[in-house]
């Protein structure tokens, strides 16, 4: 499970341990640091949701140190803590760093709790944006994916709708030549039948001469071969 990171930086280790301390109980993980620099090389691994940091320290100020964590972590919550601060300096500190949150020190339990919980919220927020776009991007491909899917099978059935309709002409095709087929048969037996028939009878009935009833008979015959 996530577990979310305040990341505290003091010059002073007795206000770092007070820190801790007064937030032992919360549900996060509270990460100190002396300086702005050893902060800001740990953050690169250890990115927090919430960075609290004094305005006064050797090396680096908090307002320097904010305005670089908001450029390594431009979502992080930034908090500063002061002793004192003049018009100009607290100007350059927003300006530079974006600053969030003021506390005065000494500052009150309260209102630390209040900001830091104000940032973890706000990360929250921010985080259940991120998955919600990304449920939403994901689901577009599932869609784009079935629309395509859904395209081939159309046009793969009427492919098969088309070859289908081709054969049933086809066969209708053949089937009203077997039908013309069978009526020239029919026309042509009618004919064929009475012809034979008529033969028949003028051989048994008339008395042709031998050569006639040769040829009737030769007709005869290759009337019933054909």
């Amino acid at each position: 499970m996530h577990k979310e990171m305040v990341f505290c930086v003091d010059d002073e280790a007795g206000v770092l341990q007070a820190l801790q301390r007064e937030l032992i109980n919360e549900p996060y993980e509270v990460v100190t640091a002396t300086s702005g620099a050893e902060a800001l090389a740990r953050l690169e691994t250890q990115p927090a949701a919430v960075v609290i940091s004094d305005q006064r320290m050797p090396g680096m100020d908090g307002t320097t140190f904010l305005r670089k964590v908001r450029e390594q972590l431009p979502d992080a919550f930034r908090v500063m803590l002061t002793a004192y601060m003049d018009l100009r300096s607290l100007v350059s500190s927003i300006n530079e760093g974006e600053i969030h949150r003021f506390l005065v020190k000494p500052w009150r339990l309260e209102d630390l709790k209040g900001a830091i919980d104000e940032g973890l919220e706000r990360d929250r927020l921010r985080r259940k944006n991120l998955e919600l776009v990304w449920q939403i991007h994901m689901r577009s491909r599932e869609l784009e994916e079935l629309n395509l899917t859904l395209e081939q099978r159309v046009i793969e059935r009427t492919r098969q709708l088309e070859q289908a309709y081709e054969e049933l002409v086809q066969n209708e095709k053949l089937s009203a030549v077997g039908r013309l087929a069978a009526g020239v048969v029919h026309e042509v037996l009618n004919p064929m039948t009475v012809a034979v028939g008529r033969i028949d009878m003028t051989l048994i009935d008339s008395a042709l001469p031998a050569e006639d009833n040769r040829s009737l008979k030769i007709a005869q015959e290759e009337i019933l071969r054909g």
